[in-house]
C-alpha cells in the first residue's frame, strides 16, 4: 500500500477513509481496516467508517456521521474503487470543498 500526497505541513494528520462499501463483500471492511494500520504506522490518526458498522443504520446515517468525521479531518484517503460509489464520491467532492488534502491509494 502506497499513498501520494501525505500532508507532509501538518505533523501528524487526521486522515479519513473513504472508499465503496454498499455492495462490496463484508462491506469493505478488511480495505478499510488494513488503510487504518497503514496510516496508522505511517503517523495518522485515523478516521474510519468502518469502525461504525451497524447494521440497523441506514446509508443516510452513515452518510451523516462520516460528514462530521470528514469536518474533523487534514486528509481524506481513497480506497481503489471510490469512483464506482455514490458515498465516497460525495466524501469527495466535500474533501474538495472544505481543501483537505486528498490522498489515493496506489
Amino acid at each position: 500500500m502506497e499513498i501520494s500526497n501525505w500532508p507532509k505541513d501538518i505533523v501528524r494528520p487526521v486522515v479519513y477513509i473513504a472508499g465503496p462499501m454498499t455492495g462490496i463483500e463484508e462491506h469493505n471492511v478488511p480495505a478499510f481496516n488494513a488503510a487504518a494500520s497503514y496510516l496508522q504506522d505511517i503517523g495518522a490518526e485515523v478516521k474510519n467508517p468502518a469502525d461504525n458498522e451497524d447494521p440497523s443504520l441506514t446509508w443516510q446515517d452513515y452518510m451523516r456521521m462520516s460528514l462530521v468525521m470528514i469536518s474533523e479531518s487534514d486528509a481524506m484517503y481513497m480506497l481503489r474503487g471510490w469512483e464506482k460509489s455514490k458515498g465516497a464520491t460525495l466524501e469527495h467532492t466535500i474533501a474538495q470543498a472544505l481543501g483537505l488534502t486528498i490522498m489515493y491509494e496506489k
